[in-house]
Parts: structure tokens; sequence; C-alpha cells
């Protein structure tokens, strides 16, 4: 077992020999996790679960942002735990409306600004697997809060 641990962080750090930096990338954010005194056990073991899944995106070669995680990397979970679907959508919609407001029309035609909008975009594509497939039971809310701002993108559109 302990063979398999070490070839497979081996292969997600690029091959390092040294153990800290081998592992550094998994044991780093489950410290700060535990170092935080301020979250409750039930918000520590939520966000294990997040690790969890992140590592295994590692390993599966899926998610190479693993290194420089924070406190950021929680924000969509702890948005979906504590807010209802409408508030979620409410949150998702002002967060796309304050970045398309800084856009002009010449900005559509700038790969690199564009290129930037789609990171954001795609950030919040992985935040959202992540803690559907973390937290199964939270699935349901967050779709609810897709169809609403779905909703608003239709009216929003005519």
């Amino acid at each position: 077992m302990a063979r398999w641990i070490f070839s497979t962080s081996l292969r997600s750090t690029g091959g390092s020999p040294c153990a800290s930096d081998t592992f550094a990338p998994i044991l780093h954010p489950i410290k700060e996790l535990f170092e935080n005194r301020k979250l409750p056990l039930m918000s520590v073991l939520q966000r294990l679960k997040i690790l969890g899944v992140l590592h295994q995106d590692i390993l599966d070669g899926l998610d190479p942002r693993w290194e420089g995680l924070n406190e950021e990397d929680f924000s969509f979970f702890e948005d979906v735990t504590n807010h209802i679907p409408q508030e979620l959508a409410r949150l998702l919609i002002q967060n796309d409306i304050s970045c398309s407001q800084k856009l002009s029309p010449n900005d559509f035609l700038d790969p690199a600004e564009l290129r930037s909008k789609s990171t954001q975009w795609s950030r919040l594509v992985h935040n959202v697997r992540v803690c559907a497939k973390a937290h199964p039971d939270l699935v349901r809310s967050i779709d609810e809060a897709a169809k609403v701002c779905s909703i608003f993108l239709v009216i929003f559109l005519r």
C-alpha cells in the first residue's frame, strides 16, 4: 500500500524524489484544515470529502490545480450549504452580471479577454463537479439553483 501511495504521488508531482515534495500537495491542505480551529468538526469532515475528490482527480490526471488550494476553493461549497437554491442562484447571477458588465462589445473580439471569462466559467464548472461528487446530497440544491439561473438567462436574453 505504501509503495502504491508513493508511486502515485510521484506521478502526480512530476516525479520529484523528495518525500516532502511528493506529499505536500496532499498533506498541506489537510494540515491547514486541522490548524483552522474556527471550523466546526462537521465542516472539517465535509471539506475533507472535497479534498478527497480533488486528490482522486490528481491521481486520475484530471486536475493539476491542487497546489495553491485555499479558502476560496471551498466558497462554492459554502454557498451551496449556507443558502437556499434561490439565494444561491441570485449569488451566481450577481457574480455573472458583475463579470459580464465589465465586458465591452470590443472585448468579444479579444481572445485574451474571452479566455479570462472562460477561466471563470471553467472554475465554476469544476467547483460544481467536485461539490456534487463529494456531496451527492447537494445535487438537488445545485440543480434547483441552475434552473433559476436558466430562467433568468432566458428572460435576460429576450
